[in-house]
């Protein structure tokens, strides 16, 4: 037992949420359960912790109650009254509720008698007792005393309890094992529009999505920024689609016929039957049919798979994606972390996590800055008068180019943090596009990039490694897509004007056009080649950069554009207000974190992340 003492979140186990403790209880519970503490029923003369545990993440049902306890050794007349008042407190509001009452009582059960108050407990709830031998040995007086107890009224559970040996102190450790299923959290299943949802409804919903965007577009509204209206038009879009959004529906088995639904419901009477009463004859009936159901769910899913692949004989993209299906390939569901320890502090509320990761992807580039060691000459260098290329200043767009981009957005990717889909907006872009053309002219001319194209939706996406640690989560950013149409319509201009002026170094393979790190390779084996026949010696370093975009400074790469590069002022204050007010949020399977603002770095998941990259390091060729 912990001294009273001592602060219990000095005794973190890794895996189990902070403990609660109470003078001679300390409790700890995996956060994956679905648990409540009950704080207003105490026993009195006895340190005691209540704990729940509940079969739905509302907590409302409670199946199971642990009473876990420690009473001093001494003579408490009261103390069997006062236990029994707590569970008639417990089971008057959760009748169905289970008991377990696990700890120290100080009271032998070896030696109990019938006319015993304890013995008389016992029997009135139905209580009995999973440790049957001693837990305290007293060498000096030779005696052996069970005092230290598991009480359960799940008589018909399987269980697995004993002592452990050595002592740590003067008692036995003790345990029990409940063979029966615990109520896990299950995937928050929010609602969405599904793809197959959409395809079924797509007329009216993009006719209403259209009628939604006509109303933003108002003459007799009043004057709105630019940016005011960009987020009218995505926030317009975001209510029609979030009154076609449904919950997801569990997907059918193809294989699971009938018959097959019937074998598996009986197998399930089978196995209550066996854990229940397990004889040997009720074994033996579960597991033959178990055996016989296993076989014949292999057949139902072969003959599927058959039948599939024969209907599919014409079409080999169907075909493939029927054998993926079926090959074993490593899972590329998406986990999010239930558990997280972030800067010494242990997170379980999937809120919580979620800011804690939102807060390391907005924090660790600069973070990862403060440890570049930084040079009088790597600040801001003065101007160069000399070889400046021709100035670059951003065009008016035409609404050919909207289109022509707009055509090729890949319908399959995700949603935005407005929920519209890139399917939605490529099939509306006869209508869309003319508007959009105007609003992206209109924030080039006021060299003010819009705010509401500035919010990003971070994912996380678990790598590999210890599942509490977020540096082992991948973020993922979600811009949104009008956004990245502006940004795609951009990066052209920035790119032909690098390009057509030589101005990025030739050995800079990687984010331009007709090259790629293949040829990278082909030059270096070519140097390599060429100074082997020479007999001269070679020497090749590698080296990588840590956070290579979230380490970018922002005034360094405006100094750059502007100085080395000459884009024009305009242009140079337009692409200052692309990196400002630039907000994020995390969102994982469970919850959404609050918005923070992104202080250092490139935004990621847009084309001109890496086109912003070359100019930033065009002068580091060694």
């Amino acid at each position: 037992m912990l001294n009273a003492n001592i602060n219990p979140n000095s005794y973190p186990l890794s895996g189990y949420s902070p403990p609660r403790h109470r003078p001679g209880v300390t409790v700890y519970h995996n956060p994956n359960l679905h648990t409540k503490y009950i704080d207003n029923i105490n026993i009195p003369h006895a340190g005691s912790i209540i704990l729940q545990i509940h079969d739905t993440e509302q907590r409302t049902n409670p199946i199971h109650t642990i009473i876990n306890i420690y009473r001093r050794p001494h003579w408490d007349p009261d103390f069997t009254l006062n236990l029994q008042s707590t569970i008639d407190q417990i089971l008057t509001k959760h009748p169905r509720t289970s008991i377990t009452i696990q700890g120290d009582i100080n009271i032998d059960l070896l030696r109990l008698t019938p006319q015993h108050a304890f013995t008389r407990f016992l029997l009135l709830n139905g209580l009995h007792s999973t440790i049957t031998t001693h837990t305290r040995k007293d060498p000096t007086h030779n005696t052996e005393t069970l005092i230290d107890v598991i009480l359960t009224t799940l008589a018909e559970t399987t269980t697995t309890a004993g002592t452990i040996s050595p002592p740590l102190s003067d008692h036995l450790s003790i345990y029990t094992i409940f063979h029966q299923p615990t109520p896990r959290k299950r995937r928050n299943e929010q609602k969405s529009l599904s793809i197959q949802h959409y395809e079924k409804h797509k007329d009216k919903i993009l006719e209403e999505i259209k009628t939604a965007i006509n109303e933003t577009q108002d003459p007799s509204l009043p004057t709105t920024t630019t940016s005011q209206n960009f987020h009218s038009i995505q926030l317009a879009m975001q209510r029609v689609i979030e009154t076609h959004e449904r919950k997801p529906k569990r997907r059918k088995k193809p294989w699971c016929n009938p018959k097959i639904r019937r074998q598996i419901r009986k197998q399930h009477k089978l196995y209550e039957r066996r854990t229940k009463h397990p004889s040997p004859e009720n074994i033996r009936a579960h597991s033959a049919f178990r055996t016989k159901l296993k076989a014949n769910i292999r057949t139902a899913k072969r003959k599927k798979i058959e039948d599939s692949l024969e209907k599919s004989k014409n079409n080999p993209k169907q075909q493939a994606k029927i054998l993926r299906s079926v090959i074993p390939s490593r899972s590329q569901g998406r986990t999010s972390p239930t558990l997280i320890i972030y800067e010494g502090k242990t997170y379980t509320d999937p809120t919580d996590i979620a800011n804690a990761l939102n807060d390391r992807y907005i924090t660790i580039g600069h973070k990862t800055s403060q440890t570049i060691p930084q040079h009088e000459e790597e600040h801001i260098m003065p101007e160069r008068d000399d070889n400046n290329p021709p100035p670059f200043e951003l065009q008016p767009i035409t609404l050919a180019d909207v289109t022509k981009t707009m055509n090729k957005i890949d319908p399959n990717k995700a949603s935005d943090i407005y929920k519209i889909k890139p399917a939605i907006l490529k099939e509306i872009t006869p209508f869309l596009a003319p508007i959009l053309t105007h609003l992206f002219n209109k924030s080039i001319s006021e060299h003010e990039y819009p705010d509401s194209l500035k919010v990003t939706k971070v994912i996380e996406l678990y790598k590999s490694k210890v599942q509490s640690n977020p540096a082992n989560y991948r973020p993922i950013s979600l811009l949104p897509i009008i956004a990245k149409v502006f940004d795609t319509l951009i990066n052209d201009q920035m790119m032909a004007h690098l390009i057509t002026n030589n101005i990025i170094s030739p050995t800079q393979y990687a984010f331009r056009p007709n090259s790629s790190t293949t040829l990278a390779l082909q030059t270096i084996l070519n140097k390599i080649h060429k100074h082997k026949s020479q007999r001269h010696p070679l020497l090749a370093i590698y080296v990588d950069l840590s956070k290579a975009y979230d380490t970018i400074s922002h005034a360094k790469l405006l100094h750059k554009l502007r100085h080395d590069f000459n884009f024009t002022e305009a242009t140079t204050t337009f692409f200052s207000t692309y990196f400002q007010n630039r907000q994020q949020t995390t969102h994982t399977q469970n919850a959404q974190s609050r918005m923070q603002t992104i202080t250092h770095g490139i935004p990621q998941g847009s084309t001109l992340s890496t086109t912003f990259f070359l100019p930033y390091i065009n002068d580091r060729e060694v």
